[in-house]
C-alpha cells in the first residue's frame, strides 16, 4: 500500500498545507510557502506594506525583537521598504533598525488633512508657489495627501493662498493618474479619512510614484 504524499509544510505556523503547492509567503517570510490559513495574515500584511509610504510616522507599540533593541513608543519615519519586507527606518534617536513584518509590534500615527489650516499652508508651500517647478525635471513633492488603504492619493508640488482657499497643483491619482489643480477645500469636502505626510525636505514626484505602485 503506497503511503500519503505529506504536503508541504507551512513556514508560518508549522503545519501542513493544504495542498503541495502554498501559498506566497512574503512579507511574513522570504522562504518556503504558507498554508491557507496564515495566508490570510500573508495578504493583511502585503496589504499593509503597500499603504506605507516614504516619511509615513511610525510608533512603536513593543520593544524591538533585537540584542540593542529601540523601545516601545519610540517614534520614526519610514525610509524606504526593501525586496523582503523590511521596513527601514529613521528612528527620531538617531537610530536606523529596521521593521519586520509579524515580528515588531507598531503602528502607524495618522496626520488627518482636516487638521490643516490655510496659514500652515502658507508656511509649508512659502518656497513653492504656483509654477515655480514648471522648468525643474526632478519635480518635488511637499505635501502627500492619500485615502489609507486606497489607491487615491495626491502629490503636492505648489501651492498658493487665494482668499479663503488654498490652490494646489501637482499629480492626482484617483482611478487614473495625472497633472492638475486641486484646491484645499475640494480635498476637505471628499468625505474620507484623509491623511498627510508633510515633507520639509522635499521628496523627488518620481520617487514617490514608484512607493505608490508598489
Amino acid at each position: 500500500m503506497m503511503n500519503k504524499k505529506q504536503n508541504l509544510i507551512c513556514c508560518i505556523c508549522g503545519n501542513e498545507c493544504e495542498n503541495n503547492y502554498g501559498n506566497n509567503p512574503y512579507p511574513l517570510s522570504v522562504n518556503g510557502r504558507c498554508c491557507n490559513t496564515c495566508n490570510i495574515k500573508v495578504l493583511e500584511s502585503r496589504f499593509m506594506v503597500s499603504q506605507i509610504k516614504v516619511g509615513t510616522r511610525i510608533v512603536l507599540d513593543k520593544d524591538m525583537d533585537d540584542p540593542q533593541p529601540i523601545l516601545k513608543g519610540e517614534m520614526g519615519s519610514v525610509d524606504f521598504i526593501d525586496d523582503m519586507g523590511q521596513i527601514h527606518m529613521k528612528w527620531d534617536n538617531g537610530r536606523t533598525l529596521a521593521l519586520i513584518f509579524g515580528t515588531d509590534e507598531f503602528h502607524i500615527i495618522s496626520n488627518s488633512f482636516k487638521t490643516l489650516t490655510i496659514k500652515k499652508l502658507e508656511e509649508m508651500f512659502k518656497k513653492y508657489s504656483l509654477y515655480s517647478q514648471d522648468n525643474v525635471k526632478d519635480k518635488k513633492v511637499i505635501l502627500e495627501v492619500f485615502i489609507p488603504y486606497q489607491n487615491m492619493y495626491w502629490l503636492l508640488l505648489e501651492g498658493n493662498r487665494e482668499n479663503d482657499d488654498f490652490i494646489f497643483f501637482g499629480y492626482c491619482h484617483i482611478q487614473v493618474g495625472e497633472f492638475g489643480y486641486v484646491s484645499y477645500n475640494e480635498i476637505f469636502n471628499v468625505p474620507y479619512n484623509i491623511q498627510y505626510i508633510y515633507h520639509s525636505e522635499p521628496i523627488s514626484l518620481n520617487e514617490l510614484k514608484n512607493k505608490y505602485d508598489m
